[in-house]
């Protein structure tokens, strides 16, 4: 959706993570990369409103309550100062939903998405492609009735690498996605995407993700993606908080790079 927030609320998003960067240097400084750009912070919207209203003032709100049928929910978040850099792949197994695939993602671009900084890459119909054998997939590293291990990085790229061989079988094509600053594009969880190369490296790309389900749905990872539904509960375990339009989850803290979680009171805001 185009124009989905204000200009007013894309640049106070960006004036809040300027800020945030610069009076916590000793948390963040390790995680910039060659240029000083920073990906895949987690969260941040917990310290930061201005990052909150992308969500919870963004017109594309109500198509999730019509997608869901069900009052949203912000989950998690991830913060995008420059082009993600990402192969093709599904969320799906990283956010394994019961019922299957009740989430969907919500990304906010705060800066022009080109080809020059990074441009959106998805496969159209993709998501409509039979699933495929996670049975035979566990197989290849896990013995018969043994767990997958929840963020087990090479389960994760044999199925996308399967996923990928799927999507070229059935002669599916990646399209790109150019994207104004204060547009929201949504996408099925199980739907191939990723993020170009950045042919201007040092070129800003900021943007806000945010993993939203409806309220009360509990989100598994791999080991409940190559798992049995039946043993799952069907009720989520963290608590809420009601912010008018939608609901957020109450986690305890932010992440950088999913390796360095910081609490959100030693957080300089």
């Amino acid at each position: 959706m185009e124009q989905s927030v204000s200009e007013e609320m894309t640049a106070e998003a960006l004036a809040s993570f300027d800020r945030l960067i610069r009076d916590n240097k000793a948390a963040f400084s390790s995680a910039a990369d060659a240029q000083g750009n920073y990906a895949r912070l987690i969260n941040l919207h917990l310290v930061l409103p201005q990052l909150r209203r992308l969500y919870f003032e963004n017109k594309s709100l109500r198509m999730l309550e019509f997608l869901f049928q069900a009052r949203p929910a912000l989950y998690t978040s991830l913060y995008f100062q420059r082009g993600s850099t990402q192969p093709l792949h599904r969320d799906s197994p990283f956010f394994t939903t019961t019922p299957r695939n009740y989430y969907v993602g919500f990304w906010v671009a705060l800066e022009d998405a080109t080809l020059n900084n990074g441009i959106l890459q998805i496969v159209r119909g993709g998501h409509l492609l039979p699933e495929l054998d996670l049975a035979e997939l566990a197989a290849t590293k896990y013995a018969s009735g043994q767990a997958v291990g929840a963020f087990d990085m090479d389960m994760w790229k044999l199925y996308q690498d399967a996923m990928r061989a799927s999507v070229d079988a059935a002669g599916l094509k990646v399209e790109t996605l150019e994207v104004k600053a204060g547009s929201t594009v949504l996408w099925h969880p199980h739907i191939p995407h990723g993020g170009s190369q950045i042919k201007n490296l040092g070129s800003t790309r900021n943007s806000f993700v945010v993993h939203t389900t409806p309220k009360g749905v509990p989100v598994g990872h791999q080991d409940a993606f190559y798992g049995r539904d039946a043993d799952r509960s069907c009720e989520a375990t963290w608590s809420y908080r009601d912010m008018g339009p939608a609901e957020m989850v109450e986690h305890g803290q932010i992440d950088i790079g999913h390796n360095k979680p910081i609490k959100l009171q030693d957080v300089v805001v």
